[in-house]
Parts: structure tokens; sequence; C-alpha cells
């Protein structure tokens, strides 16, 4: 299953390339279908570890990890311009 999951990930990667080109708005869309991918791999992975409990709560913890990570990348950035 896991092999179909990535194969069609690659076929709609390869899809929006195709149409979009390799413009900013690519780019954009491009991220939104790979933080799409990764919520529902996420969302599986919740349901297949605490079934109700890892549905309900995966996507605020997904979300609190972005912002973590959103908050230690500026931090970065940050320090380095000083």
């Amino acid at each position: 299953m896991l092999t179909w999951v990535v194969d069609l990930f690659k076929n709609i990667v390869a899809s929006i390339e195709r149409v979009l080109g390799r413009s900013i708005r690519a780019q954009l869309v491009l991220g939104l279908v790979v933080a799409y991918v990764i919520f529902i791999g996420l969302l599986f992975l919740g349901a297949y570890i605490a079934v109700f409990w890892g549905i309900l709560l995966i996507a605020p913890l997904t979300a609190t990890i972005v912002e973590i990570y959103k908050y230690v990348r500026h931090s970065i950035k940050v320090e380095e311009t000083q």
C-alpha cells in the first residue's frame, strides 16, 4: 500500500509540473500538495497506532510541530543576520 501511495504522489507532482511549469504558482501548488500528502500519511499513521485517538489528535499535533519548526527556522535566520 505504501508503494501505491508513493507512486500516486509522484504522479500528482509530475502532472502539476507538466501543467503549471516551474513558475511560482507551481511551487505554491506543489507545497500544498506535499502538505496534504504528509497530513494524510500522518492521519493513517495515527489511525494505525492509536485508532480513534490517533485520528482525533493528529491534526493539532501536526500543527504544533509545524509551528515549532517555523519558529526555530525563523530564529536561526535572525541569528544569521546579526
